[in-house]
């Protein structure tokens, strides 16, 4: 990846990093590098062998099972920590964070246009870390959706979090560390699995489906389908779509990593 243009979102390979030399190994950290300092998103592709592009066609299978429940069924599953449970729409408000990129919202106190429900690492009560902050139990459609959807559920989470340890790797290779420096800051995340939903807003009245926001971890990825409609705001000033690009997942760097 050369220098970028502000409004290009680079598309990065990651078999080189799984090839275990050295040299191309740093070659993939320093496009990384780059895009974080440059833009703050990038997609990557060849990431199966970590995460199955089936696995992921298959969670988005299952969301649209969920989100065809009735509201009375999904409100159950309401959770009491946050990042945990069923939000409705409305219930989060993103737009009252940076006010100023919002102001094309007349009425800032309806909240975002998505329904969404959460899930972490499987955490009993039996666990010291049981009750602390986004650690806790999940909330499962079982009676309706069956113990199957929970345990994808599961797996899923289970290997975007082993990706994301991969890019932690990649990541620490940029910033000219060693490579597993961040391992055992990681051993126990509290890294969630967030599964949206964006029905079409209401037409009488500006709604946005996320209000302008940036997201506080050290990074997030995120699987799209082809309807589209994320967007970044460059140093410029200037909204970019990302657009939707077929076996490929967004990446974008949280505060955490941002911080210096």
């Amino acid at each position: 990846v050369i220098k970028m243009k502000e409004t290009e979102i680079p598309v990065i390979d990651l078999a080189p990093f799984s090839c275990g030399d050295e040299e191309q190994k740093k070659k993939v950290a320093k496009e990384v590098y780059d895009a974080c300092s440059d833009i703050g998103f990038f997609l990557i592709r060849n990431y199966e062998s970590v995460l199955p592009q089936e696995k992921i066609d298959r969670m988005f299978t299952n969301l649209r099972r969920f989100f065809e429940l009735p509201l009375d069924v999904k409100v159950k599953l309401k959770g009491t920590q946050p990042n945990r449970g069923y939000f409705k729409i409305g219930e989060e408000n993103l737009t009252t964070i940076y006010t100023e990129l919002n102001e094309v919202l007349v009425n800032k106190e309806l909240g975002d246009y998505k329904e969404g429900v959460d899930i972490g690492r499987e955490i009993g009560p039996d666990s010291h870390e049981y009750g602390l902050i986004f650690r806790g139990g999940n909330n499962w459609p079982i009676e309706e959706l069956g113990k199957e959807w929970k345990e994808e559920a599961i797996e899923y989470h289970e290997l975007a979090t082993a990706l994301c340890h991969i890019l932690l790797r990649i990541f620490a290779l940029g910033l000219q560390m060693d490579e597993y420096w961040f391992e055992d800051k990681i051993d126990k995340p509290m890294s969630s699995l967030r599964m949206l939903h964006y029905p079409p807003a209401p037409k009488d009245e500006p709604r946005f489906g996320c209000g302008a926001h940036s997201d506080y971890g050290c990074c997030t990825i995120l699987a799209q389908d082809a309807v589209g409609g994320l967007q970044l705001l460059t140093a410029a000033g200037k909204w970019v779509d990302i657009k939707h690009v077929p076996n490929t997942l967004v990446v974008n760097v949280g505060d955490m990593m941002q911080r210096r």
